[in-house]
C-alpha cells in the first residue's frame, strides 16, 4: 500500500499520540496513587477524633481498608467521604499514648494505580480544654479554659453570644449570636477561635440550641419564627437541621404544628429527639423508618441518650401519696417499653437531669432529698441506681450543667451559691481518680468539654 503525504502526516500524529499516552501511563504507574493529606496533621487529635487519609484519585476502598492499620490496635469503624477514608475509634484513645497510622504500599486506586510507599503518620490524644460563656450574665462571650484555669477569648461579638455546642471531634464550635434584626444566627468557628463564619443566617428568626450530629456533618437547632409584625413575639420553637456541606436547612417535620426545642441526636445518629411543649413530652423520631415515640413529661427538659443510642433516661413529675416527686424513667426504643429507672435508687429523692457516661457505666444526676437543703446535690450512680454517692454536696450551693469527659473519668459542672442575690456561678472539675474537685473558672456558665 502506497501512502501519500496526508497519510504520512496522520500516521505520524497517531504515533506521537500513542507514544505520549504510553509515557503518561508509564509515568502514572511509576508515580502511583497519590496521597493529598492526612488527619490529624498536627499530630494531636481528640480522644474520640477521626483519623483520615485523603487521596488524589478515587480508590479501591476494599484495597485501602485492608492495607490500613493503627498501632497499638484500637477498635473502630471505617467510612468514606469521596476520596477520603475516615477511621472512627470505637473507644477513647489512651492518654499519653502515641499511635501510628499506616497505609501499606500496594493499596490500589480505582484505576489500578498502586500506592508506591507506606504512608505513615503519628498522633496522640490531646488533653481536653473547656469552653464557657463569661461573664455569666452580661457581655457574654465564649472563652477557652485550660484545666489549670488559664483562659483566652474565642469570640468578640459585643456580648451577643446566646449559647453554643462543641463538635464531637472538638475541631469546630457552633454558637448562636444575636443579630441586628432582633433574631439570632448560628455561627461556626475553629477550636482556636479562627475562621468565624455564619452557618445559618436566620434574619429575624431566633435560631438557638445547636446540637451536632455524631459525624459532625449536620447541626440540629431550635428555630422560632419572627412575629407577624415588628415587635410581635416570636412563634413557638421547631426543630430544624442544617446540612453543613451544602448549607441547606430544613425543618425536621414538614408539619408546622409539630413543635420542639433543644433537639438532640442519638449517639448512633439514627434518631433525633426534641421536647414538644404542645404535647407535654419528648418526641423521638427514627430517621430511618420515620416512626416517632412520645415520652410523656411535664419537665420541659430533654433526656439523656444511652451511649448506644437505643435508650433514653428522662425526668417526669409524679405524685407519691400527696407529695410531688421528680422521678427518672427509662425508655427503650427497640422494645418501645417505658419503665421507672433506678430500681436501687434512693427513696423520696427528686432527680435532676441525667447524663450518661460515654462508657455506659455511670449516670450523673442532680439529687435533692430531705438532707440536701434547698439546692440540688451532684451524684453519680450505676444505671440501675446502685453504688450511688455524692460528688458535690455542699448544702450552701446548687449544682448543674454537668458533663462527663471522653474517658468517663471526670465531671465538669457548675455550682451556684444559694441565698446570695448577686452570686456568680463557678465552674469545677471532679476527678474520679482521686475524688478531687478543682475550681476552673469564676463568673462563667454553660461549661462544655473542648476535646
Amino acid at each position: 500500500m502506497k501512502l501519500d503525504r496526508f497519510d504520512l502526516v496522520v500516521w505520524s500524529t497517531l504515533a506521537v499520540i500513542g507514544a505520549a499516552l504510553a509515557a503518561v501511563l508509564f509515568i502514572g504507574d511509576r508515580v502511583g496513587a497519590r496521597v493529598v493529606g492526612v488527619t490529624p496533621e498536627s499530630g494531636a487529635v481528640s480522644a474520640t477524633g477521626r483519623i483520615g487519609i485523603e487521596f488524589a484519585q478515587p480508590m479501591d476502598t476494599a484495597s485501602v481498608e485492608s492495607s490500613f492499620a493503627i498501632e497499638p490496635s484500637i477498635p473502630g469503624s471505617i467510612t468514606w467521604d469521596d476520596k477520603t477514608m475516615w477511621f472512627a475509634p470505637g473507644e477513647p484513645l489512651a492518654r499519653g499514648a502515641e499511635y501510628t497510622a499506616r497505609v501499606r504500599a500496594g493499596a490500589l486506586s480505582a484505576s489500578g494505580q498502586r500506592v508506591q510507599h507506606d504512608v505513615v503518620w503519628r498522633f496522640t490524644a490531646r488533653e481536653p480544654m473547656i469552653v464557657v460563656i463569661a461573664p455569666a450574665n452580661e457581655s457574654r462571650e465564649l472563652w477557652a479554659v485550660t484545666l489549670d484555669g488559664e483562659r483566652r477569648p474565642l469570640t468578640g461579638t459585643g456580648g451577643r453570644v446566646y449559647d453554643f455546642a462543641v463538635a464531637p471531634d472538638g475541631e469546630t464550635i457552633a454558637y448562636s449570636v444575636a443579630n441586628e434584626s432582633n433574631g439570632i444566627d448560628v455561627w461556626l468557628m475553629n477550636r482556636d477561635g479562627s475562621n468565624q463564619r455564619v452557618a445559618a443566617d436566620c434574619a429575624a428568626d431566633r435560631c438557638t440550641a445547636p446540637n451536632w450530629s455524631p459525624d459532625g456533618r449536620r447541626l440540629a437547632y431550635s428555630r422560632e419564627n419572627a412575629g407577624l409584625q415588628p415587635g410581635a413575639p416570636h412563634g413557638p420553637p421547631r426543630a430544624w437541621i442544617l446540612d453543613l456541606a451544602v448549607g441547606q436547612t430544613t425543618a425536621v417535620y414538614a408539619d408546622s404544628q409539630m413543635l420542639g426545642h433543644s433537639p438532640s441526636w442519638s449517639p448512633d445518629g439514627r434518631r433525633i429527639a426534641s421536647f414538644d411543649g404542645s404535647i407535654g413530652g419528648i418526641r423521638v423520631l427514627d430517621l430511618g423508618t420515620g416512626e416517632t415515640m412520645i415520652l410523656q413529661s411535664q419537665m420541659g427538659l430533654m433526656g439523656a441518650w444511652s451511649p448506644d443510642g437505643r435508650a433514653m433516661l428522662y425526668n417526669d413529675l409524679t405524685i407519691s401519696g400527696e407529695q410531688p416527686r421528680v422521678k427518672m424513667f427509662f425508655a427503650n426504643f427497640e422494645s418501645k417499653d417505658i419503665a421507672p429507672a433506678f430500681e436501687s435508687g434512693l427513696e423520696g429523692a427528686d432527680y435532676g437531669a441525667p447524663v450518661w457516661s460515654p462508657d455506659g457505666d455511670w449516670i450523673a444526676a442532680g439529687l435533692k432529698d430531705s438532707l440536701s437543703g434547698l439546692g440540688s446535690q451532684l451524684w453519680i450512680m450505676r444505671p440501675d441506681g446502685s453504688d450511688g454517692r455524692p460528688v458535690a454536696d455542699d448544702p450552701q450551693y446548687t449544682y448543674g450543667a454537668y458533663r462527663w469527659d471522653a474517658w468517663s473519668e471526670s465531671l465538669l459542672f457548675q455550682r451556684f451559691e444559694l441565698g446570695q442575690p448577686f452570686a456568680n456561678p463557678e465552674i469545677f472539675v471532679w476527678s474520679s481518680a482521686d475524688d478531687s474537685t478543682r475550681l476552673i473558672a469564676e463568673d462563667a456558665t454553660m461549661p462544655a468539654w473542648l476535646p
